[in-house]
């Protein structure tokens, strides 16, 4: 147990080693309430579905956990729950390689099918989250001609990234996209400069993502192109 979870005391709970979700704690510990409370009122397996399969432990390690009952005497009541416990932090990071190719492959044939728009794409989008970190950066007030410019620069960034494979990049223009989405509720009104250079850095991380991606692509069939990215000040 050390090795799997790290050191424990005398007063370690297990359930607290399942998730850091307090809510997923609570759902376990009331299931093992149920589960040691006497005569089952559900089937055992209902009950279990509760309970996490796989978690990560203190030490980086993903577990797999099964639990089986040990009854009393009787053999009406369950007792206690044996958890065993099996590292399978070997099997998640294959995992991990397999979906990482899958999205590489996926990405590379995808703009090789449209290498012409992509090449497009990329040298308008760079210029576009340059020229919109500029304008959100130095926007006192909040300008809804603004905002929605640059709300439909990203929603676009967004789209297009996702249909050439550029997963990371579009998970990212939809955070910033969001974040902008509340800025219409306060237009013509004041914001601090940390608001505008939390925003900003924003632009910056979609404009970064996508230069990896393209540096990706181009590493993966074999060219060398690099450009240099831009941080908010």
């Amino acid at each position: 147990t050390r090795t799997l979870l790290g050191a424990s005391g005398a007063d370690t709970n297990f359930v607290e080693r399942l998730s850091p979700s307090e809510d997923t704690r609570r759902t376990v510990r009331e299931t093992f309430a149920l589960l040691l409370s006497g005569p089952l009122l559900l089937d055992w397996d209902d009950l279990v579905a509760n309970l996490p399969t796989e978690f990560q432990g203190e030490g980086g390690r993903w577990l797999r956990a099964r639990y089986r009952p040990v009854y009393d005497l009787s053999g009406k009541t369950i007792e206690r729950v044996m958890v065993s416990l099996q590292d399978v932090s070997h099997e998640k990071a294959l995992q991990a390689d397999i979906a990482r190719n899958r999205d590489e492959q996926t990405m590379v044939v995808r703009i090789l099918q449209n290498r012409e728009t992509f090449d497009l794409f990329c040298e308008d989008a760079l210029k576009l989250l340059r020229e919109g970190c500029q304008r959100v950066a130095g926007m006192e007030l909040i300008r809804r001609s603004v905002v929605d410019e640059v709300f439909r620069t990203m929603h676009t960034i967004k789209g297009t990234a996702g249909l050439f494979g550029l997963g990371a990049v579009a998970a990212k223009a939809h955070a910033v996209e969001e974040r902008l989405r509340g800025l219409n509720q306060r237009r013509d009104q004041s914001w601090s400069a940390g608001e505008r250079q939390a925003r900003g850095e924003g632009f910056s991380a979609v404009h970064d993502l996508l230069l990896e991606g393209r540096a990706a692509f181009h590493t993966l069939i074999g060219e060398d192109e690099t450009e240099p990215g831009f941080s908010v000040s």
